[in-house]
Formats: structure tokens, C-alpha cells, sequence
């Protein structure tokens, strides 16, 4: 590695980078581009202090790029930044532990001189980074979907590397943790023009397991932030309808408008960009968006039994989606989280009917339903009675089901 640095030394010394680096051709720009980006990501190449002065001049050169006038140079600079090195956030951690170690008088070798250069070199080399990958969330916004697409991964690949570091909010005087500031960030293209993007979002969500619980369940409350009231979902009206044992054969005029103010201090940046996206995710056009939401929730649901909760009135209506692959990865995923949850009498009627009505036409279906009856606890002794029922209809009306219902 240290032969190969030292010609990417000589070959920069000489000037070709720079000639290559606005050549005309936007190929030619991209290769330039991923090849600093591979040699910007070495970590033996040479000293530690050489090393971080190399990868941030590296991140300088690759973050100019991304204004470039072409949308496939733009891509090629978001995917080649390298955002792995020690350097770039847990380095500067380590060595502000090493100084002020030192100044307690630890037996260490740094002097303290030593380790407060070394400390202002990797301050600007976390501010510098940070920096870049601020340009990188203005991205989002391309008019390009290959740009978008990069720029998502690149937010999420940083939110997975550094989740715990703390970042400003814009326009603001409040930080926050990283992987919550990316959550939101990625929630917003969960709404993007383009489904491939949406889908991207959608499966990038369920792997921030580490987001804060807050949120997270900001993913399921759709709020209208245009006059700063909430209006309560078709969800909340229902369970209140059940919980009050009334139910009503039509609706009112305006029983779905707003009353609850809500409270404009509490309303942050972080907040607007969640709220609702599982939401929008599972109401999507494009099945294999909703799909993706369905398997993202039940990644984030099996690691946390209150979101599984909260989740599960959504999860019961995609049962009734118009797609059948859509039904099935909904029973699915009620099968993975079913440890964390109990169904209602209102939710359980929706499995079953499904089970009827949706039985005649897929066995695949019926015998989802049956395992996620097996493993589903069940809040009334009424509604096991209703299921025993049901499963016996079902298998009158479907001896070949036989092994699947006695199981």
C-alpha cells in the first residue's frame, strides 16, 4: 500500500490529476474520481498524521465534484467519498481522551503541545467532513435520480459509521445524534418523485435500528403542519369507536377535523422530516414501494415491542391491499413480530375475514393466515373462539388444507 500511495503522490505532484480531473469527458472525470476515492480510503498507506492530511485533502477534491454540471459525475463523486477513516469522527474522540489524559498527568508519551496540534488538525478534519457530507444532504434534492439515489447511501453509510456523533440542525441552535438527523433526512425520500428512490429510502429505514424511539414512532403520526394542528388518523378513530363500544354506519361531516393544537415549540426539524413516512410508504402507488415499507417495519418492530404495537393497526390494513404479494409479506411480517404483540377483536375480525374472502383464490394466503394464527396471542377469550370457528369453516370448505389447520 505504502508504493501505492507514493505513486498517487508522484502522479499528483506531476499535475495529471488535475489535467484528468477536468477533462471534458464526464468517463474520464468519473474513473479520476474513483480512483481517489479508493486511495483516499487506504489506512497503512503511510503515518497516521500523514494519513488524515491525505484523506482530507482527498474529501476536498472529491466534494468539488459535487456541483459538477453532469449528473454522472455528480453520482461518481457522492459514491467515492470516503467516509470510513478514523479520522473523520472517532479519531478526533480518541485523541481528545488522550488529552485530557495528558493534562491529568498520565503517564503517556504525547506531550501535551504534541496532542493539541494534533487535536486542532483533527477538529478541522471533523469539521471538514461534516462539511462535505452537509453538501452531499443538499443532494437529495437533485433534479437527477442517480444523484439522489447516491446521495441517500451516502447519508446512510455515515449514519451507520458515527450514529452516536452529535451534528447541528440547521437554521438552528440544537444538535442531535447523527443517525437521528439521517432517519429524518431519508424519511423525507420516502416521498421522492422517483419509486426506485422510494423503495431505496423505504429498505434503508429498516436497518436504523439505532434511531431514537421518539423518532421513530414519528414515522406512524401524520400531522397537519400547515395551520399546527393534528388530525387524528382513521386508526385513532376507529380504536375509539371500539373502545366505546359504538360504531357508527356512516360517517359524520368533519369527524375527522383537527382539534388538537400542537404545540409550535415542539415542532423541530427532525419531527417534520419522519412524521408520517412509514405512512406515505404503505399508501404508495407502487406496490413494491408499500412492499418495502411492510419489510421495513417489521425490521424495526422485532427490535422494539412498543413500535411493534404502534405499527400493528397499519400492517392489519395492508391485508386488504389490492396486490397479493403486498397480503402475503403483511401476514408475513405479522408472523416475525408476533411475540411483541396482542390483536384486538376489531384486528382479529380483519384477519379472518381476510381468511374468508381472500382464501377462495390464494392456498398461499390461507396458509400464511393459519401460522400467524398459531403464533398470534389474541386479547379476549371470545376472539379464540372466533378463530377456532373460522379455522373450522375454513376447513370444511378446504379439506386439503388439513396439515396446515391442524398444525
Amino acid at each position: 500500500m505504502a508504493d501505492l500511495s507514493q505513486a498517487f503522490s508522484d502522479y499528483n505532484n506531476e499535475g495529471y490529476l488535475k489535467i484528468h480531473l477536468t477533462d471534458t469527458s464526464h468517463g474520464v472525470r468519473n474513473k479520476c474520481l474513483q480512483l481517489l476515492g479508493n486511495l483516499g480510503s487506504l489506512e497503512e498507506s503511510v503515518t497516521k498524521d500523514a494519513e488524515g492530511l491525505a484523506t482530507r485533502d482527498v474529501q476536498k477534491i472529491i466534494g468539488d465534484y459535487f456541483s459538477d454540471q453532469d449528473p454522472r459525475v455528480r453520482t461518481a463523486a457522492i459514491k467515492a467519498m470516503p467516509v470510513d477513516s478514523q479520522h473523520a469522527f472517532d479519531g478526533f474522540d480518541a485523541l481528545l481522551d488522550v488529552f485530557m489524559l495528558s493534562v491529568y498527568g498520565s503517564p503517556l508519551r504525547h506531550g501535551v503541545g504534541t496532542v493539541r496540534i494534533q487535536l486542532e488538525q483533527l477538529t478541522e478534519t471533523k469539521i471538514h467532513c461534516w462539511a462535505k457530507i452537509q453538501e452531499a444532504c443538499k443532494l437529495l434534492s437533485d433534479d437527477y435520480e442517480q444523484v439522489r439515489s447516491a446521495a441517500v447511501q451516502l447519508i446512510w453509510v455515515v449514519s451507520q459509521l458515527y450514529p452516536e456523533s452529535i451534528v447541528p440542525i440547521p437554521s438552528s441552535n440544537e444538535e442531535i445524534r447523527l443517525v437521528d438527523d439521517a432517519f429524518g433526512k431519508i424519511c423525507h425520500m420516502v416521498s421522492d418523485g422517483s419509486w426506485v428512490v422510494r423503495v431505496q429510502a423505504a429498505k434503508l429505514l429498516g436497518s436504523m435500528e439505532q434511531v431514537s424511539s421518539h423518532f421513530l414512532e414519528q414515522t406512524l403520526d401524520k400531522k397537519l403542519m400547515s395551520d399546527l394542528r393534528r388530525k387524528r388518523t382513521a386508526h385513532e378513530r376507529a380504536k375509539e369507536l371500539y373502545s366505546s363500544g359504538e360504531f357508527s354506519s356512516g360517517r359524520k361531516w368533519g369527524d375527522d377535523a383537527p382539534k388538537e393544537e400542537v404545540d409550535t415549540g415542539a415542532v423541530n426539524l427532525i419531527e417534520s422530516g419522519a412524521c408520517g413516512a412509514f405512512v406515505h410508504g404503505l399508501e404508495d402507488e407502487m406496490y413494491e414501494v408499500r412492499i418495502a415499507a411492510v419489510e421495513a417495519l417489521c425490521m424495526l418492530a422485532q427490535s422494539s415491542p412498543s413500535f411493534a404495537e404502534k405499527c400493528l393497526d397499519f400492517l392489519v390494513d395492508m391485508f386488504n391491499d389490492e396486490i397479493e404479494e403486498v397480503r402475503l409479506q403483511s401476514i408475513h411480517t405479522m408472523r416475525k413480530i408476533s411475540n411483541n404483540i396482542t390483536l384486538r377483536e376489531d384486528q382479529l375480525d380483519t384477519v379472518l375475514a381476510v381468511l374468508e374472502e381472500d382464501g377462495d383464490s390464494s392456498r398461499d394466503i390461507r396458509e400464511a393466515l393459519h401460522e400467524l394464527l398459531c403464533c398470534t396471542n389474541v386479547s379476549t377469550k371470545e376472539g379464540i373462539h372466533l378463530a377456532l370457528v373460522e379455522l373450522l369453516k375454513n376447513l370444511t370448505k378446504y379439506p386439503t388444507d388439513r396439515d396446515s389447520i391442524w398444525k
